[in-house]
Formats: structure tokens, C-alpha cells, sequence
């Protein structure tokens, strides 16, 4: 009993500590201080953020990557007394202050055919380019969606969009622009086009979620294959959330409103996607992403609903 005791004592030494102003102690490994905010990885709550300003005090039991106010970058355990010399920490990796540009490129697919009593084929394929740099992202994307049920056309679409933001500088404002291409042969969309601009804010930006609000101005065309074409300017409003439910699952959630200028009560759409994503544990850098996407047009064309909702189970794979 004595030994266990022992092990227990010399484990809860080998460890970092933050202690707060108000007196409590969190022990863990601090894996990062950058920008006020100290990342601790713990056994318990997983990866938490706090705040520097509620901060007494931390230390490490090893060493780790230092950089002081004069820039200069050190390797030392940290201790008490060096607490207002440090600038940024790191445990390993890069210096978080150095932003690395980067692409991120995903493409999806979901295929499913049947034969017998009821003939059915889908394809769905998709593809996300992101390109990021330190205060500014340019992302493309698209998607194709071919789908029949008993040799009847049920689904016939693409869709294609480039949508780049700039922040201010460190801040959470930004300006964002957009345009979006689509066409649909169900819904007698013969190409719709949809350009907006406007102002971007981050409610929440602290990994590992965001929150990010958009407001500006959209101009939209029409083109139809049997209704008269139309056009019409008016708002543009985005919601943007994404967060880790977990080490592997992530949850996020994509919403637009844009309602016409003339009659905003009768002509607007909106689009909603909401699902979760999950790893697979595969050579390749996959996962596997469900969840509904909505489709809501307030003046649809002549015989067509308002809304189109889709369930979709894809296969992502990242590169």
C-alpha cells in the first residue's frame, strides 16, 4: 500500500501547474501559451483554454519552447518567477506566432445502386479547396448530384462557388466576397447566380470552435428553362459554428439567408447544412461525414416545392 501511495505522490509531481487568482490548481501539461490564453491538455476535461488574466501563476516539469519580448527563443522549464518574461510557449512544434500558408483540400463522394424490385442509382460528388494564410482564406468548392429511381430522373444538379475573406489584422472583424453557381433541371433552374459582399464578425475564435456572423448586400439572377427569368438585390446573411464534440467528432453548421430588397417577406432563400464528422482509422487521411442539408426557396418555380431536404452519408478524404 505504501508503494502505491508513493506512485501516487511522485505522479502528481510530474506534472505542469496553472495555479488561478482565486486559489484553485489545475495540473496537466500546458502544450501552449499564445495570445493570452494558456492551452492545457488534461486527463480529465481533455484540452482546456484559460485565460492569462486569471492566471496567478504556472510552471513546467520539462522543457519547453520560450520566446521572450525581446523575440529571443530559449529551451528551459518554466517557473514561477520567469512567468512575466515569457511572451509565447510552446511544448513542440512550430512557434504559433509564425503562420504557415497553407491548402486544405477535401473531395467526397456517396455512390449507392439497387436492383430488383426497385432500380435506383445516386451519385453525389463533391470537392472543398481552402487556401489559407494568416488573415485571409480563399475557398472553392463544389458539388454534383445525379440520382434516379426506377429510370425516373429524381436529382440533377451541380453547384460551384469561390468565397474569400480578409480579416483585419489580429482582430475578429473581417469583409468577405461571394459568388455561387447552380444549376437544377428538377427545380427548372437553368443556372442561378448569386454574388454578395459584405462584413464578417467572430463572436467565438478560440480553438477548437468558431462562430462567425456575415451581413452584406447580394444580387441574384435567375435563368430558368420554362419561367421567365428574374433578378433581384438584397441581403445577404450567413451563420457559421464549428466545434469538436470530442477528440474525433466534430460538429458544424452552415446557414444563408437572402431575402430580395422589394418584397423580403415573399422572395427569399435559405440554405442550411448541419452534421458531424468522424475519422476513420485508415492510411489515408479519410472520415466520414453526416448530417441535412435544406434548401428553401420562397418562390419556386411553377409545380416545384419550396423545400428540397437531403440526408447525406459521405466518404471525405483530405490531402
Amino acid at each position: 500500500m505504501k508503494y502505491i501511495a508513493f506512485f501516487l505522490i511522485c505522479f502528481s509531481l510530474v506534472a505542469d501547474e496553472v495555479k488561478m487568482k482565486d486559489g484553485s490548481l489545475l495540473k496537466g501539461t500546458i502544450t501552449k501559451i499564445h495570445k493570452g490564453t494558456i492551452s492545457l491538455n488534461t486527463s480529465y476535461a481533455g484540452t482546456v483554454s484559460i485565460s492569462q488574466s486569471e492566471v496567478d501563476s504556472y510552471s513546467t516539469d520539462k522543457e519547453v519552447n520560450i520566446k521572450k519580448a525581446d523575440e529571443q527563443i530559449i529551451q528551459e522549464v518554466v517557473t514561477p518567477e520567469k512567468n512575466k518574461e515569457i511572451l509565447t510557449l510552446w511544448a513542440e512544434g512550430d512557434d504559433p506566432d509564425v503562420f504557415k500558408e497553407m491548402w486544405n483540400r477535401k473531395v467526397w463522394f456517396a455512390f449507392r445502386s439497387t436492383d430488383g424490385n426497385s432500380d435506383e442509382r445516386n451519385i453525389n460528388i463533391g470537392f472543398d479547396f481552402s487556401y489559407l494564410r494568416e488573415f485571409s482564406t480563399l475557398r472553392i468548392y463544389g458539388k454534383w448530384s445525379d440520382e434516379e429511381d426506377n429510370d425516373r430522373q429524381t436529382t440533377d444538379e451541380w453547384l460551384a462557388g469561390v468565397d474569400y475573406e480578409q480579416r483585419f489584422n489580429d482582430s475578429r472583424n473581417s469583409w468577405y466576397t461571394r459568388a455561387e453557381y447552380e444549376r437544377d433541371k428538377i427545380d427548372d433552374i437553368k443556372l442561378a447566380q448569386t454574388y454578395a459582399a459584405g462584413y464578417g464578425y467572430y463572436f467565438i475564435d478560440e480553438a477548437p470552435t468558431t462562430l462567425r456572423g456575415r451581413v452584406g448586400l447580394q444580387y441574384r439572377i435567375d435563368d430558368y428553362y420554362e419561367d421567365e427569368d428574374t433578378d433581384s438585390i438584397g441581403l445577404d446573411f450567413g451563420l457559421n459554428f464549428k466545434t469538436d464534440l470530442s477528440e474525433s467528432i466534430k460538429w458544424f453548421t452552415d446557414i444563408t439567408y437572402t431575402p430580395a430588397f422589394d418584397e423580403p417577406a415573399d422572395d427569399y432563400k435559405i440554405k442550411h447544412e448541419s452534421g458531424i464528422s468522424m475519422p476513420l482509422d485508415t492510411a489515408w487521411d479519410m472520415y466520414l461525414k453526416a448530417g441535412v442539408e435544406h434548401d428553401y426557396n420562397s418562390r419556386p418555380s411553377e409545380g416545384k416545392k419550396h423545400l428540397d431536404t437531403e440526408y447525406f452519408l459521405r466518404l471525405e478524404v483530405q490531402f
